[in-house]
């Protein structure tokens, strides 16, 4: 969810629904953008590429015709299963007016706030949300929305392979004894380590579980990476 200033709108602030996929320039990101916003009816935008890599940016008419039907379908897992609870939730409220009261915009400025731990909003973009308020210290007096997530009960292959692709790393090592070390991780925030878990269960229970600030899954050894991810990923990218 963005949140920006719009004069005349009703404590002045514009809750507008967004869903961004951000990919390396590297490993045919573009290409990868352009069609999956090909498969949504072609109704987000490509952003010009930057440092960070090129974003494919979904706003409110794309996010309720397309997004949100397919990630009904199609469950998320951890951190980004709530994130997207509390947008339709937001959405909802906005449609039915409710956040016209003065106090259920205040529990939705704070669900919006931590919906996303790794984006880059900071306690002063809180204030200044709440200055909108006629009472800015409902931002201490109240509670984010309630919400249940939206679960996925069991992984699909093509699920674990979407995450291995757009999460995963490879990296080889050649050692001092000339022989030559696999490595493969996936590296989320905390919220995601229950996904971490699931994905390594589905493939064997290989690798390990680590991370204090944030949660990785790591497959160290030739064997694993060899016998086990690299035949996984090949079946499914050659049916």
């Amino acid at each position: 969810m963005a949140v920006g200033d719009k004069p005349g709108a009703k404590w002045g602030l514009n809750l507008q629904p967004k869903v961004t996929i951000t990919l390396d320039l590297d490993n045919h990101g573009p290409e990868v953008l352009e069609e999956v916003n090909k498969y949504f009816g072609n109704s987000g935008r490509i952003a010009a590429p930057s440092k960070g890599g090129q974003e494919l940016v979904f706003r409110q008419t794309a996010v309720i015709k397309y997004i949100i039907p397919f990630l009904k379908d199609h469950p998320l897992m951890g951190g980004k299963a709530k994130a997207l609870a509390i947008m339709i939730k937001v959405i909802e409220l906005k449609a039915s007016r409710a956040h016209h009261d003065q106090s259920i915009m205040a529990r939705i400025l704070l669900s919006i706030y931590e919906m996303n731990e790794a984006s880059q909003r900071t306690e002063a973009d809180l204030i200044k949300w709440f200055s909108n308020l006629p009472n800015p210290k409902l931002r201490g007096a109240s509670q984010p929305l309630e919400v249940a997530p939206l679960t996925r009960t069991k992984l699909s292959p093509q699920y674990v392979l979407g995450v291995i692709s757009g999460d995963g790393g490879f990296s080889v090592v050649f050692n001092q004894d000339a022989n030559i070390s696999l490595y493969f991780s996936v590296t989320a925030d905390l919220l995601e380590r229950g996904l971490l878990e699931a994905l390594k269960e589905y493939l064997g229970g290989i690798g390990s579980l680590g991370g204090d600030s944030y949660s990785v899954w790591i497959v160290i050894g030739n064997n694993q990476i060899m016998e086990v991810l690299i035949p996984f990923i090949d079946k499914l990218y050659n049916s």
